[in-house]
């Protein structure tokens, strides 16, 4: 695996707390989650098992995304916590096998695998692993199918255009043949992202 930072949040003890909170809820949603990796990837759908939207003070949306056989893949919760001041947002997503965090704050979100650090996505859609070196990227352009995804400099993979994406059970991704094991790491990293930050800003779904 990706020699990757230790886990550090920012330094709000409450946002500790939230992630907390954030994985005890997400834990009973990942029960059945079934394991996969390799070319088993590309049976990830945009398919949402479960989904529950709250709107509050403190807006969460839940979900759990299904496989092209609807087999539970992804168990997550995004969350909103304007008490913290700005533009907190955390996500929570879990796999068989590993679990994403993200912290979504002023335009920047760090991610998180398993208490590591792997790296801080910016607006110009780069994952930074320091100041200035890049990790990977996503192209994400409006009009494409497909939005590919990069691994120090190499497409390991592309998901779908979640906005443009109508078909009844749509695949989520096209993966490259032979892509290492950290490659995936990023690409998941990506796409789990992606698909959570996109679909929960819709209120119904176009896929099913």
């Amino acid at each position: 695996m990706l020699k990757i930072l230790d886990y550090i949040f920012p330094g709000k003890a409450r946002l500790k707390r939230e992630m907390e909170e954030l994985r005890k809820e997400v834990k009973p949603l990942s029960e059945h989650l079934i394991p996969w990796e390799g070319e088993e990837l590309e049976l990830m759908s945009l398919i949402h098992a479960e989904r529950k939207v709250k709107s509050a003070f403190e807006s969460s949306v839940t979900g759990i995304i299904s496989s092209i056989y609807h087999e539970h893949m992804i168990a997550y919760q995004w969350k909103k916590l304007p008490a913290l001041g700005g533009d907190f947002q955390i996500i929570v997503a879990n796999t068989a096998k590993y679990r994403y965090e993200y912290v979504i704050k002023g335009g920047k979100t760090s991610f998180y695998v398993d208490d590591k650090f792997l790296g801080e996505l910016r607006k110009d859609n780069k994952l930074y692993l320091s100041k200035n070196r890049v990790l990977g990227s996503i192209e994400q352009k409006t009009n494409s199918e497909w939005w590919p995804i990069f691994f120090n400099q190499q497409l390991v993979g592309s998901l779908v255009n979640i906005q443009k994406a109508r078909e009844v059970n749509p695949r989520a991704f096209q993966l490259q043949r032979g892509i290492t094991s950290d490659g995936e790491l990023v690409f998941l990293s990506f796409a789990i992202f992606k698909i959570i930050d996109t679909t929960r800003r819709m209120k119904k779904l176009p896929f099913h």
